[in-house]
């Protein structure tokens, strides 16, 4: 994205939408992205992935109460 980072744009919508559920996905290993903050409750699914990896963290992401 041209003018923030994917982690940026999570941190800034849960602040101001805390029942909002994240799902992240990168390419850079799972130390460095979370080095960088994932907001909590936030999901982390590690490319590459499979159709099927994707709808099982969807689903654990929708399935979290909030």
């Amino acid at each position: 994205m041209p003018r923030m980072s994917g982690l940026e744009v999570a941190s800034q919508l849960s602040q101001t939408r805390p029942d909002m559920r994240i799902l992240l996905m990168s390419g850079y290993p799972n130390e460095s992205v979370i080095r960088q903050g994932v907001p909590a409750g936030a999901r982390l699914l590690q490319k590459p992935f499979n159709g099927v990896a994707l709808a099982h963290a969807v689903r654990q992401v929708l399935d979290v109460e909030t």
